[in-house]
C-alpha cells in the first residue's frame, strides 16, 4: 500500500547516528531534511549516506531534502568567520540562495555563492528570484512586523500577604 502522508524528519547533530536514523525510518519517516546549518559538508554527506543505507536495509524509498533557501538572522554572537564558513557549507550542501538578515542595521545580504554578495538597504526588498518566484519582502515591512511582536509580560515577584 502506498502511503500518501509524508513524515519529514530533520537530521542534525542529535539525530545523526546510524541507530537513530534507522529508528526514524522504522517509525515511518519517509523524507529526511538535512539541517545545513550544522556540521561540516563531510558530516552532512555521512548523514546522507547513513540514510541511504538504512533505506536500502529497510527496502524503503526515502527522499533526502536540502533547502533551496537558507536564512540566517545575525546576532552579536555571530562572527564574520563563522558566517563565511556557514555560507561555504550551505552552498557545498546544495543551497541555492542565502539571506543574511541584520536586525541591528535593518539591512540584509543576499548570496548566490559564498563570494557573490548583494547588499540590501533599509528601503530595499528581499526577492525570491528563481528559488521563490514572485516572492518579495520589503525589509521595512519585515522589521516593522518584528517591532510589533508582543513582548513578554513583566516578571512579578512573589506577592506579599494582603496584596
Amino acid at each position: 500500500m502506498i502511503r500518501r502522508t509524508k513524515i519529514v524528519a530533520t537530521l542534525g547533530p542529535a539525530t545523526g547516528t546510524a541507530a537513530q536514523i534507522a529508528a526514524l525510518l522504522e517509525a515511518g519517516v519517509n523524507v529526511v531534511r538535512i539541517n545545513a546549518s550544522h556540521g561540516t559538508p563531510e558530516i552532512r554527506g555521512k548523514w546522507i549516506d547513513l540514510v541511504r543505507r538504512a533505506a536500502e536495509a529497510q527496502d524503503q524509498p526515502i527522499a533526502v531534502l536540502v533547502p533551496d533557501l537558507a536564512v540566517e538572522v545575525i546576532s552579536k554572537r555571530n562572527t564574520p568567520g563563522e558566517m563565511r564558513r556557514k555560507l561555504r557549507d550551505y552552498f557545498l550542501s546544495g543551497v541555492r540562495l542565502v539571506w543574511l538578515i541584520y536586525p541591528k542595521t535593518q539591512t540584509a545580504e543576499v548570496y548566490r555563492a559564498p563570494d557573490r554578495k548583494k547588499r540590501v538597504g533599509k528601503t530595499g526588498s528581499l526577492d525570491g528570484e528563481d528559488v521563490l518566484p514572485g516572492f518579495r519582502l520589503p525589509l521595512s515591512e519585515l522589521f516593522a512586523r518584528a517591532r510589533r511582536r508582543p513582548s513578554k509580560p513583566p516578571q512579578q515577584g512573589p506577592r506579599r500577604q494582603g496584596e
